[in-house]
């Protein structure tokens, strides 16, 4: 064999030993980044899943949190709305018409406040627009507890057998107005409220005691003023000379024995000089001229 053909047989298995060795470190390359990625894969999985699991966990603790949230203030609005029915109303000293419900139910239907949150104040101005208030003082006594003292308008007059009139001439509402039937009566058709409790002044102060106590007075456009005595006398007086007529009024009474006075139906002084007397259970009319 030639010097040339030996070098070319030589070089020929030198490129074959290279290109092995090139192959051989490709294989151990891809042989170990298998190994790597098989490696990176095995690792990374359960570190995915705790990952995973976290934020689940915080999902639920979140939603847990968020639920005892609304939970607390759901708690926090029944709790209010049980305080605000807790509080009771309490007098210092026991009224004569006004009850402690009744008036609890007038509060409650006007303030919904809490007993924390209740102002007493407040409380004052709507309890002073009650029927039967006069005056109030109102302080809260802990823990739930409203405690008044009440001052009541004392009735006086009946009027219309719808309301009421106190000694101080102030008219209010009553629901009870049926159970003062034993108060003097206003009816008719009367202006002024003042008028009409000065004229009743007037007549009272004119009548003796007792027996001629005014029971009912009543006033039309057309016969003037009219009342029923505590004796059962009707009083006829009209419209005017009415000082004059009530002194006549007096003169026929004090002019009558006892037995008379008992059978008197009605006196009617609406006559120019003398008067009508009407007797008990008998159709019969005595006119006497004075």
């Amino acid at each position: 064999m030639s010097q040339r053909k030996r070098q070319m047989a030589t070089t020929k298995k030198s490129d074959s030993g290279a290109s092995l060795k090139r192959w051989l470190r490709l294989s151990v390359f891809i042989v170990g980044l298998g190994a790597v990625t098989v490696s990176v894969f095995m690792f990374s999985q359960p570190v995915f899943n705790w990952l995973k699991s976290k934020a689940v966990n915080n999902q639920v603790a979140g939603s847990a949190v968020k639920n005892s949230e609304l939970t607390d203030s759901e708690l926090t609005d029944s709790e209010s709305s049980n305080t605000v029915k807790s509080w009771k109303v309490a007098f210092q000293n026991a009224p004569d018409f006004v009850t402690a419900e009744s008036l609890e139910r007038y509060i409650k239907a006007e303030i919904d406040d809490s007993f924390f949150t209740l102002d007493v104040a407040e409380v004052s101005e709507v309890i002073l627009t009650y029927p039967w208030v006069k005056q109030v003082k109102a302080r809260k006594v802990w823990p739930h507890t409203l405690m008044l003292d009440v001052e009541e308008h004392q009735p006086w007059l009946n009027l219309n057998n719808e309301k009421l009139i106190s000694k101080e001439g102030i008219v209010f509402q009553a629901d009870n107005v049926t159970q003062f039937e034993q108060l003097p009566l206003l009816t008719g058709n009367y202006g002024k409220i003042s008028d009409l409790l000065s004229m009743y002044h007037f007549f009272s102060e004119q009548m003796p005691e007792n027996e001629f106590r005014i029971t009912e007075l009543s006033v039309s456009p057309h016969n003037g003023w009219t009342m029923q005595l505590e004796n059962g006398i009707a009083l006829f007086l009209g419209k005017k000379e009415l000082s004059d007529r009530l002194e006549r009024f007096l003169t026929v009474v004090e002019s009558v024995n006892q037995q008379q006075k008992q059978r008197l139906a009605y006196i009617d002084m609406r006559y120019q000089s003398g008067v009508a007397v009407g007797w008990k259970n008998k159709k019969q009319e005595q006119v006497a001229q004075h």
